[in-house]
């Protein structure tokens, strides 16, 4: 969970900050100064191209491994 601190203690709204986690680049940002968020709303997206690598590597295991059982289904006559 993000971490939660008072941003101004001026501030009579409830105003906080959030800090996320992981590290990246804000890809797209869909508020602005003074607007009112409700809780759960998505306000930011962060984008890592790191991440985005690790998937693509991951989907080609995958690929590989449905290829690996298709075979075996093969071989043993279950699939044709």
């Amino acid at each position: 969970m993000p971490t939660k601190r008072r941003c101004s203690p001026r501030s009579k709204a409830r105003t906080w900050c959030r800090r996320a986690r992981i590290g990246g680049t804000v890809a797209s940002l869909s508020v602005t100064w003074g607007d009112v968020v409700k809780p759960g709303q998505v306000i930011a997206v962060v984008g890592d191209d790191k991440l985005l690598l690790q998937i693509r590597s991951l989907d080609a295991q995958i690929a590989g491994l449905q290829s690996q059982v298709t075979q075996v289904l093969v071989a043993a006559g279950i699939r044709a």
